[in-house]
C-alpha cells in the first residue's frame, strides 16, 4: 500500500475515531503509516495539517498555495465563465420582430 493518493483518505482507529485526513497527492508508504500511529499514539487525538506539515515536510501535497479574498464583487479576479442569462452577439443585431 505505498504510492500517491488519488483523493483524499481519512485515517480512523478502532473506534472509528479520525486519526488524520490525507490530502489528495500525498505519498504514501508503510513508514509514513507508522510514523503517522506512532503520533497519533504520542497526541492521543487526531493529528491536524500542522502535525502532517511538521512529521513530512517535504511533502508538497502538505503545502498549498493560500486563497487571497479581495472581497471584490466585480469578478474581475474570476476566470470567465460563459452566462447562459447573457444576450449572445448574435441576438444583440436582432430586432424583437425578426425572431418570430
Amino acid at each position: 500500500m505505498s504510492g500517491k493518493l488519488i483523493e483524499p483518505k481519512v485515517i480512523t482507529d478502532l473506534n472509528n475515531d479520525p486519526v488524520a485526513l490525507l490530502p489528495k497527492g500525498f505519498t504514501f508508504n508503510d513508514e509514513r503509516w507508522d510514523s503517522i500511529w506512532a503520533e497519533y499514539d504520542k497526541k492521543g487525538q487526531s493529528l491536524t495539517s500542522e502535525d502532517l506539515k511538521r512529521l513530512f515536510p517535504d511533502d508538497p501535497s502538505l503545502h498549498v498555495t493560500p486563497v487571497i479574498r479581495t472581497g471584490s464583487q466585480t469578478g474581475n479576479e474570476f476566470r470567465p465563465t460563459p452566462d447562459s442569462t447573457a444576450p449572445s452577439p448574435d441576438s444583440a443585431n436582432q430586432s424583437p420582430d425578426s425572431t418570430k
